[in-house]
């Protein structure tokens, strides 16, 4: 039975990471992959607060407000960010995540 899941196999970077501040943005012709930034909590939540994003995650269900995805944000930014990483997909033209699909 084919699983509707995908599964990566990949290997953990050196310990400590580098802050995030160090971190460069990959950027393509449509997207920079950056880390998430303190500024970036109203997209963060616009994001968990969808059902279809959250299913798969160890939540299971969407934040209940913006401070629960405050608290889900804060253990990816200094001074945890050397133990952790997230890094957040932004569109070219705006500089705004995409947050809605429909």
């Amino acid at each position: 039975m084919e699983s509707p899941w995908t599964f990566v196999e990949t290997t953990l970077p050196c310990m400590p990471l580098p802050p995030n501040s160090r971190r460069e943005p990959i950027k393509t012709r449509r997207l920079v992959i950056r880390p998430m930034r303190e500024y970036d909590l109203d997209a963060y939540y616009q994001l968990r607060s969808q059902l279809e994003a959250m299913t798969g995650t160890s939540l299971g269900r969407p934040d209940r407000d913006i401070e629960e995805s405050r608290s889900a944000l804060r253990v990816f930014l200094p001074p945890e960010d050397a133990k952790i990483f997230l890094f957040g997909a932004f569109l070219s033209s705006t500089g705004r995540v995409r947050t809605n699909y429909t």
